[in-house]
């Protein structure tokens, strides 16, 4: 991405997120933070990367961090389902040339 071009990141999920957290219907673990489950909230979708606030920011070390929100959505049917995740903007900042 050239220098001042933003970045858009929508439902990053969390580490946060039940389904990370009570692991139900997990069926492979890739590494410590993508995860495979069988039934569930992601049951099926193939591999699953949840996130904390200090990955993120590393993968974002070349960028401007404008807005970092974490967003909890409870199940009003079933309030013991809790879905977190990260929404994220960022401006990619201009490389000092003598480094």
């Amino acid at each position: 991405m050239a220098w001042g071009g933003v970045f858009i990141g929508i439902d990053w999920y969390s580490k946060d997120h039940d389904a990370y957290k009570n692991k139900d219907g997990l069926t492979q673990i890739i590494d410590e933070s993508t995860l495979e489950f069988n039934s569930g909230w992601f049951a099926n979708l193939g591999a699953i990367h949840f996130f904390d606030v200090e990955e993120i920011k590393n993968l974002l070390a070349d960028f401007e961090i404008i807005l970092l929100e974490k967003i909890k959505q409870i199940n009003m049917l079933n309030e013991e389902k809790t879905a977190v995740s990260f929404n994220v903007i960022a401006r990619k900042i201009k490389k000092d040339s003598n480094s």
